[in-house]
């Protein structure tokens, strides 16, 4: 038998989180997007606190995401636009990120350095601890893997 040293999920899975906290395993999110991407998810929480509506409702309100840039409310990623399911996942996604003993993300320091730097100071997400951010990227098919529709990267 073998024992299990980390742990580590998509961001998707957040909810296995508290699973594997119970049994105190470190636990680390694969976040398969950018840094920036990954400032803005971050902040879900923070924008649950202080927006008063919908973000569809609120129009061209700016929400932002400190040090780095604002997004108009009605800008927001689709499934987030209304209160609903969608929109409470964002917020848990975000909040368990934050939770987790790292994010490994797809990129590289030079590529966002801005982010990655907002990121690691924690800048981006004020009074939160952010956890240790492990950039990876980026990762890319390899030649011999066809992706959908057949093409190659070359």
């Amino acid at each position: 038998s073998c024992l299990v040293s980390a742990v580590i999920l998509d961001f998707f899975c957040y909810s296995a989180l508290e699973i594997t906290k119970s049994l105190n395993l470190p636990t680390y999110f694969y976040f398969s997007t950018n840094a920036s991407a990954l400032a803005l998810f971050l902040n879900f929480p923070e924008f649950d606190k202080i927006a008063s509506d919908s973000f569809r409702n609120l129009g061209t309100t700016p929400f932002e995401v400190p040090g780095l840039f604002s997004v108009p409310a009605s800008s927001m990623l689709e499934p987030t636009l209304d209160r609903g399911v969608s929109y409470d996942e964002f917020v848990n996604m975000g909040a368990h990120l934050a939770r987790s003993d790292g994010i490994i993300i797809n990129t590289f320091e030079s590529l966002e350095s801005k982010a990655v730097k907002a990121l690691r100071d924690g800048t981006c997400l004020p009074g939160t601890p952010i956890p240790p951010i492990y950039c990876i990227g980026p990762l890319i098919a390899d030649r011999g893997e066809s992706n959908i529709g057949g093409e190659k990267n070359e």
